[in-house]
């Protein structure tokens, strides 16, 4: 699974159409940290975690693992060697 940094989230969490306010308000942060994410500032381990979270659930397309992206091969297949 890919990892997102936080400026990564933060961009597409507005492109999915949130603000850096709204944004800022569901991690319990500052509308000044969001835009310095955003430009590439670090952030706090538990202001990430928050933010990760959130971006899980408004970008969902972008955790699907590549197992899932796959379509499983049936047994016989498995065992061409």
């Amino acid at each position: 699974m890919k990892h997102y940094t936080a400026r990564e989230m933060v961009g597409d969490l507005i492109a999915f159409g949130l603000t850096q306010q709204q944004i800022a308000k569901r991690i319990r942060v500052s509308q000044a940290t969001i835009a310095r994410v955003h430009k590439g500032a670090d952030t706090r381990y538990e202001s990430g975690t928050r933010l990760a979270a959130i971006h899980r659930q408004a970008c969902p397309e972008k955790y699907v693992s590549q197992h899932d992206s796959h379509p499983k091969r049936n047994e016989s297949e498995q065992n061409v060697t």
